[in-house]
């Protein structure tokens, strides 16, 4: 995926918030940093050191979800509570997780990617504090021209996501390596 934030969200509402947090999306770090400004903080939890590593050279705080609970870690770095909360890894656990972490009076969760569901309190989960929970599974077709003049202006910064290329003939390794959390984006070459 090369935008992060759906489209129907307007960068001037997400420039005013405090920051962003997304969890294991290396291409989504990128896009907040490129779409919103290199100023935005966005925080890159996971559970991979080589994926926390490069999100930190992306621009994001890294947050390494093997020290504890998500709200333990946001509050260490003094970023608790969060403003927008993405999850791309489709688990229910890390989806709750990312709901407790929103403030309110405006929080959203958005979920981009297939998964496990995510069981809601309408009125104490969604209405009382005022958390919006979206699903976005691609950005839309009006947005590839913005998006290719991104990619075009930003190449450099963003060849840092593409950390291995393999041939054809090393596939297995290659999604052997990816599973373990050891690559970011991977390229097959034929």
């Amino acid at each position: 995926m090369l935008f992060s934030v759906p489209g129907w969200f307007a960068p001037t509402s997400i420039r005013s918030w405090s920051w962003v947090r997304v969890r294991s999306a290396l291409g989504l770090v990128a896009m907040a940093k490129l779409s919103f400004g290199k100023e935005l903080p966005v925080l890159a939890a996971d559970l991979a050191p080589f994926r926390l590593r490069l999100a930190e050279r992306l621009g994001a705080l890294p947050i390494d979800l093997k020290d504890g609970s998500l709200e333990a870690a946001l509050k260490r770095h003094g970023r608790f509570p969060v403003d927008i909360a993405v999850d791309t890894s489709g688990k229910e656990v890390a989806r709750r997780a990312a709901m407790s972490a929103l403030g309110q009076r405006g929080g959203a969760l958005l979920c981009v990617g297939h998964g496990d569901g995510l069981a809601l309190e309408v009125s104490s989960d969604l209405i009382a504090p005022e958390r919006a929970v979206l699903g976005s599974e691609y950005f839309r077709y009006d947005e590839l021209a913005a998006n290719l003049v991104r990619l075009r202006g930003n190449r450099p910064y963003l060849s840092q996501i593409v950390t291995h290329r393999f041939g054809v003939d090393e596939i297995q390794r290659a999604f052997e390596l990816f599973y373990a959390g050891e690559t970011g984006k991977v390229v097959i070459e034929q």
